[in-house]
């Protein structure tokens, strides 16, 4: 199969009061996501939105749920996936017009999967024929399908106004240029001149040939051939074999006797086949026999480890020692099948496989010993004191109030950058998003451009500020936990900048814990006292309830790390040396304990991705790898 690699441009209208347009993609850089979700693009449009409702703030709010519930679960195919959470986003926004396309590709064939709510569009130009794949009914409706696509097809996603816009004519011959962004380029003065289409928006997809791969792919080809070709040689065996074997020759002969002689010959002849026959059609038989009891108890034994290790899947949640019980059972029984030669044996080898990533997930707590150190910040300044930490990526934001300082520090190459200012002195909270880095302090907001290293104010402070305990970004928006005020306030982001303080919660809900921490990943999450947790979904509280794991026993969690990347929740508790692990339902999933360094750490930050967590103390950052059966 060719291997492929994607190009993208995008055009979108510019935002009007009622109507709005974006553009999203997201390629996972966790291998499993990327191997069960694939390459995600999407075009959103609103329009005729309701007067007091900020267009961007809420297009923003509406792609952070599609990324949301197509990544958030990794269960099931990636067209149900898709159609799923289309259907979702209709229940709650049913004007709202979103045409996506996925591209997965594996090792049989690269794959692309549609899905359309309300009227956009999706083409593709394959050699000279532009060729409309996938088209919305109506408003409020779900169109989704699938199909194949090669190296050299070019695909575009549009809203319904950009086709309003663009001829099939002129899309057809920029579609025939050479690259993406000439395409988009050709497309731009049409598209952008009509300004009472704001909502109109496309995005462009070249599919092109990844010379690298395909090497990788000849190669594999021509030791596939040699094998064929051994395959060839032993078949010629037997003939070789034949051919060098002597002649057996007669030793005499009665000339006298020659027409009985040979009458006798044709007869012993004739008989020593018969039972040659007879002879080889019973060791086939007895061969046969052995054979199929062999297969019977192989079956057997292969039936009796798979309904082990299902009994051990269901046990998982409910009883660890049992479910341990049940795989190694079935391990005992593979054993045994293994001795048995027979076509299965991958079959045996697929299975011992999830045995023992089975296994491996039984093991719940970890003990680590002592956690290495990762890196020191007086590396960077003397006298370092974190007062706050935030990631970006494999980028490490670290506040320093004692030097006035913000360290970037990349988590691949242990690299470090510093940026220095004076109004940092007062900073209390941080948090990172793309090139920015926002800062807390008594003046307000300040955004700090890691690019330029400049730092102007973008917030002043607001009458309304009760104590800000936690200070997040999602999606662009900013979000402040108010524990004085008991609620979260929102600076939802404009093109033209921050949009004016509201409260996030809905009418009626509120925080009912004293709050400590916050995060965001779409929902909510709120870690109060007592390690009581708060889930939030559009401003309204959801049930969230901790299974198999006692509540007494989190009374002292003081942090918690969460993302919209992340499959869990890990719950910090310094007294105790121990990090948490919980699965977004509420599932205790696992527990990592140390000792020694770091005594009491004050901050966590988890990067699933790079399989790493990071705990910090003062200047020190220590780490340790998590276990991948987790995710």
């Amino acid at each position: 199969m060719e291997k492929i690699k994607l190009e993208l441009a995008k055009i979108v209208g510019t935002p009007s009061p009622s109507s709005w347009s974006q553009i999203h993609t997201f390629f996972p850089d966790d291998p499993k996501k990327l191997a069960l979700r694939g390459k995600l693009m999407a075009v959103v449009s609103l329009q005729s939105v309701e007067a007091g409702i900020e267009t961007v703030s809420l297009g923003r709010e509406i792609l952070g749920r599609l990324h949301e519930e197509y990544f958030g679960n990794l269960e099931g195919g990636v067209l149900e996936r898709l159609k799923d959470s289309l259907e979702k986003l209709k229940e709650e926004w049913p004007q709202t017009e979103v045409v996506a396309g996925v591209v997965l590709s594996t090792e049989q064939a690269n794959a692309l999967y549609l899905g359309i709510l309300g009227k956009g569009k999706a083409v593709i130009k394959r050699g000279g024929s532009l060729i409309e794949l996938l088209a919305g009914a109506e408003v409020g409706q779900v169109e989704v399908g699938s199909g194949l696509v090669k190296a050299g097809d070019v695909l575009l996603l549009g809203s319904s106004s950009f086709f309003e816009i663009v001829g099939e004519g002129v899309l057809n011959a920029s579609l025939s240029l050479g690259n993406p962004q000439e395409m988009v380029e050709s497309l731009a003065p049409i598209v952008l001149s009509r300004t009472d289409l704001s909502q109109a928006a496309a995005i462009i997809c070249s599919l092109v040939e990844d010379k690298f791969a395909e090497e990788i792919t000849s190669f594999i080809s021509r030791e596939s051939q040699e094998v064929t070709q051994a395959v060839f040689v032993r078949k010629s065996l037997w003939r070789k074999i034949r051919d060098s074997l002597p002649k057996i020759k007669r030793s005499f002969y009665i000339r006298q006797e020659r027409r009985q002689t040979r009458g006798n010959k044709v007869a012993i002849s004739v008989a020593a086949v018969l039972i040659f026959l007879f002879l080889g059609s019973v060791v086939l038989g007895i061969n046969k026999k052995r054979n199929t009891e062999k297969e019977a108890r192989l079956k057997m034994l292969f039936s009796q480890a798979e309904s082990k290790y299902n009994e051990a899947k269901e046990a998982i949640d409910l009883d660890a020692d049992l479910t341990r019980s049940y795989l190694e059972e079935a391990d005992k029984l593979l054993e045994e099948a293994k001795k048995i030669r027979s076509k299965r044996s991958d079959e045996i080898v697929f299975l011992k496989t999830e045995i023992e990533k089975l296994i491996a997930k039984t093991k719940k707590d970890f003990n680590l010993g002592e956690i290495s150190l990762f890196f020191d910040l007086n590396l960077i300044k003397p006298q370092v004191r974190v007062s706050d930490i935030s990631r970006f990526g494999n980028q490490l934001a670290v506040l320093d109030v004692v030097n006035s300082s913000l360290y970037l520090l990349d988590l691949k190459e242990k690299s470090s950058n510093i940026f220095t200012d004076e109004r940092l002195r007062e900073g209390q909270k941080i948090c990172f998003y793309n090139q920015w880095i926002y800062v807390l302090t008594k003046e307000g907001i300040l955004q700090v451009n890691i690019k330029d290293k400049k730092a102007s104010l973008v917030i002043p402070v607001d009458q309304s500020w009760g104590k800000i305990l936690s200070l997040n970004v999602f999606t662009g928006h900013l979000y402040f936990l108010d524990s004085q005020k008991k609620t979260i306030w929102q600076y939802p982001w404009t093109e033209s900048g921050f949009g004016s303080i509201r409260s996030w919660l809905a009418a009626g809900a509120k925080i009912e814990a004293e709050p400590l921490a916050m995060a965001i990943d779409g929902s909510i999450w709120i870690l109060g006292n007592e390690g009581k947790f708060l889930k939030f979904v559009r401003g309204f509280q959801e049930k969230f309830e901790i299974k198999g794991y006692s509540q007494k026993d989190l009374l002292e969690v003081k942090a918690f790390y969460l993302d919209e990347e992340s499959q869990n929740l890990y719950l910090l508790d310094p007294e105790a040396k121990k990090v948490i692990v919980l699965a977004k339902t509420g599932q205790f999933k696992a527990s990592y304990s140390w000792s020694g360094r770091p005594d009491k750490p004050d901050f966590i930050n988890v990067w699933e991705a790079g399989k790493k967590a990071f705990l910090v103390k003062d200047n020190l950052i220590f780490s340790f790898g998590i276990n991948e059966s987790l995710q």
